[in-house]
């Protein structure tokens, strides 16, 4: 994660990155940091085309969350 988070830094709302991030906060346990993540992607690609990679898994992510609570 340190890794993502060092280049998050560098360069703020990168898709790539903030995807990578998120996915590496789930796989690490923290779904706090996931879910901020997801949801700042699903913000960044909200006029993006609904296929868009980055946009499925984020909102995937998002159902799953809220189905679990």
């Amino acid at each position: 994660m340190s890794a993502f988070r060092t280049q998050l830094g560098r360069t703020p709302n990168r898709i790539v990155t903030l995807g990578g991030f998120a996915r590496a906060a789930a796989a690490a346990g923290r779904p706090d940091l996931a879910e901020q993540s997801y949801r700042s992607l699903a913000v960044l690609l909200s006029q993006a085309d609904a296929n868009q990679p980055e946009l499925v898994e984020a909102n995937a992510y998002l159902e799953r969350l809220a189905g679990s609570e």
